[in-house]
């Protein structure tokens, strides 16, 4: 999927490979341990340490759709499409860049979210395809003018597709949303992440406020249309 940055490949091992165990990536902190396994320039599989150097990075130049973790794990040419794993041997990321934004930067690369992989391959093994969630809203980060609605962040909801998912579930222009399911959702570009990592169809549950109160409201999400 060019949009991710994430391929299946089917393979025919000539002995039965392990699986690696799945970790939860929405249970790490800065300054966590991590493991970068690779085959930097093709030496051969290599392991790296570091540390998580931040969490949820946006990087321009990728995709509407990252939110990197960012590690100063030493990531070279070869070891993209590798695992990022905790201390417990889990795999919580893919090693997919490094910042090329100067030529003496070091220490700092980045991974796919292992939350955000598992959506995409599970949908590209089952269907040969993946699709992106839509909620069939259009917002903004919440600013001063939003207070009334007793929110200091999240997404104010300024628009909302006729028949689509939201309007459906009865959210309407004027409210807040700050979580789906149970991810918070603090701006537009965490929203935007979010919901487009939930396969089209899955039933999810949309937390916000309207005028100071708190409320839920259950959808099921439609499918984003390729630009």
């Amino acid at each position: 999927m060019p949009e991710t940055d994430i391929a299946v490949l089917r393979t025919q091992p000539p002995e039965p490979l392990q699986p690696i165990t799945a970790g939860d990536d929405g249970k790490l902190a800065v300054g966590d341990v991590v493991l970068a396994i690779g085959n930097p320039y093709g030496i051969g599989q290599t392991v790296t340490q570091g540390i998580v150097s931040a969490l949820r990075r946006h990087v321009g130049g990728f995709s509407v759709y990252d939110q990197f973790i960012q590690t100063d794990a030493a990531i070279n040419p070869g070891s993209s499409g590798g695992a990022l794993v905790n201390l417990d041997g889990e795999l919580i990321g893919l090693n997919t860049s490094v910042f090329n934004g100067a030529k003496d930067a070091r220490g700092i690369s980045f991974a796919i979210p292992a939350r955000m992989l598992f959506s995409i391959v599970d949908q590209l093994i089952d269907k040969g395809t993946a699709s992106q969630g839509w909620l069939g809203i259009s917002g903004r980060d919440v600013a001063l003018s939003a207070l009334r609605n007793r929110a200091t962040s999240g997404v104010f909801v300024t628009g909302v597709y006729q028949g689509g998912p939201a309007d459906k579930a009865g959210i309407k222009p004027g409210d807040v949303i700050d979580g789906l399911d149970e991810l918070a959702t603090p701006d537009s570009r965490s929203l935007q992440y979010v919901s487009s990592h939930i396969a089209p169809q899955s039933e999810v549950t949309v937390h916000g406020r309207r005028n100071g109160k708190a409320f839920k409201r259950h959808l099921v999400m439609g499918k984003r249309q390729r630009q």
